[in-house]
């Protein structure tokens, strides 16, 4: 912890070089609680002296009481869903349209029984550039999840690798600034040179 006042506190870590990671990095969260709901802002700073691959992403799980996800209503701002090797669970590479499959959420829709592990991009933004996941329940309450033109990805997750008891009982809507196994693809990494900093924001809010 490197600040805590009444609504915000920031943490901050130092990221060494080590195999498979060729510099050093500094990160700062800081989360800041307001009536509008919680806001989440992460800057990461190349103090390396070389350039340097950088992605984040966060791992919110979303909930409106509605026991199982079956009976929530899903609503993903996506219109390409990335496919994903069954085995390893990272993307092949291959991009498909979610228009008229069962991963089309863009209007929301009961997730039903439809399995959830997949990562999806090419998110719709509103005027003021942020994109935004709801998820509701049957009584009307709706979670909001938002995030800046920096998370060009999220990836969705029905749970259903959990435990028995955590299993299907809320849905992972995770921003990220690119996809999974980005460090080995090098799809949609940020390069900072050195001295360079990057900042990117989500928040979640009941509506």
């Amino acid at each position: 912890m490197v600040d805590a006042r009444q609504r915000t506190a920031t943490v901050a870590t130092r990221i060494f070089p080590e195999p498979g990671w060729p510099n050093m990095l500094d990160v700062a969260i800081t989360y800041t609680l307001s009536p509008d709901g919680l806001e989440v802002a992460t800057r990461a700073t190349n103090i390396g002296s070389g350039r340097l691959p950088y992605g984040v992403g966060q791992h919110p799980y979303l909930s409106v009481g509605t026991g199982i996800v079956d009976d929530a209503i899903l609503q993903l701002p996506a219109s390409t869903r990335l496919p994903a090797d069954p085995r390893k669970l990272v993307p092949t590479g291959s991009e498909e349209p979610v228009e008229a499959t069962p991963y089309d959420f863009r209007e929301p829709r009961p997730v039903e029984a439809l399995v959830l592990d997949d990562a999806f991009t090419d998110l719709d933004t509103g005027r003021d550039g942020i994109a935004r996941a709801t998820v509701a329940g049957n009584d009307g309450a709706t979670v909001e999840i938002w995030m800046s033109s920096a998370y060009r990805y999220l990836q969705c997750y029905t749970g259903d690798t959990l435990s028995p008891a955590r299993r299907r009982t809320s849905i992972a809507i995770e921003p990220m600034t690119c996809p999974p196994n980005a460090l080995r693809s090098g799809e949609g990494l940020i390069h900072l040179e050195p001295g360079k900093s990057t900042a990117s924001w989500w928040g979640v809010r009941l509506t």
